[in-house]
C-alpha cells in the first residue's frame, strides 16, 4: 500500500497496452508522440536506469550524439508532460530512471518476479505441479494477456523482454500441465 499523496503509475504491457497515472487511464490521444510512450516502457524495463548513450542506442540507433541529445530532451519533456509532473523521470548518477520514490506497478517485471518466485522457470519447473502449491504460479500466469507491447510500435529493444516473458509464460504453462498456447 502506498502512502496517500504519493503518485502512482500502473502499466499493463503484456497484451493490450494500458497506462494509468494516479488511477486515471491515459488514452492513446494523451501521448504527444509514440516515442515518449516507448521511452516510458524502456525505462520501466530497466528500473536501475539507463545512460543517455544507452537510451540513444535503444531508441535512436541511427542518430548522431547531437541528435540523440536533442531527441532525448524533447522526448523527456513530452513524457513528463503526459505523466503530469516533471519528477516522474529523474536523472541520478548519470542515469535516467522512473522516480523510485513513486509507486509503480509494471506487469512485465511483476510477472517475471512472480513466475520465478513460484519456481516455474527453468528445468526444475517441470516437476512443480507434482511437488508444490501451483496457485502462485497460476496467479502469475493470469498477468500474461499477450506478448509484451502487442500491437504497439517499439524499436528492437523490446524483443528481448518480449521473448523472455513469453518463454516464462510457456514454461509456467508446461509446469502446470496446461496446453502450450497463449491466453
Amino acid at each position: 500500500m502506498r502512502p496517500a499523496g504519493v503518485p502512482s503509475l500502473a502499466v499493463n504491457s503484456l497484451g493490450p497496452l494500458e497506462i494509468a497515472v494516479d488511477g486515471a487511464r491515459l488514452p492513446a490521444t494523451a501521448w504527444r508522440s509514440p516515442k515518449a510512450r516507448e521511452l516510458l516502457l524502456f525505462l520501466l524495463c530497466h528500473p536501475v536506469g539507463r545512460t543517455r548513450e544507452q537510451l540513444g542506442l535503444a531508441l535512436w540507433p541511427d542518430a548522431s550524439p547531437a541528435q540523440i541529445k536533442n531527441d532525448l530532451h524533447i522526448t523527456l519533456h513530452q513524457l513528463r508532460a503526459t505523466l503530469g509532473r516533471p519528477d516522474w523521470i529523474v536523472f541520478e548518477e548519470e542515469r535516467y530512471r522512473i522516480n523510485p520514490r513513486f509507486g509503480v506497478e509494471f506487469d512485465g517485471l511483476l510477472f517475471e518476479a512472480e513466475v520465478r518466485a513460484a519456481g516455474a522457470a527453468g528445468a526444475a519447473g517441470a516437476a512443480l505441479a507434482k511437488t508444490r502449491d501451483t496457485v502462485p504460479l497460476a496467479r502469475a500466469l493470469e498477468r500474461y494477456k499477450g506478448d509484451f507491447l502487442e500491437g504497439a510500435g517499439a524499436g528492437d529493444w523490446h524483443l528481448e523482454p518480449r521473448e523472455r516473458w513469453r518463454r516464462l509464460y510457456f514454461e509456467g504453462r508446461f509446469a502446470l500441465g496446461e496446453p502450450l498456447r497463449p491466453g
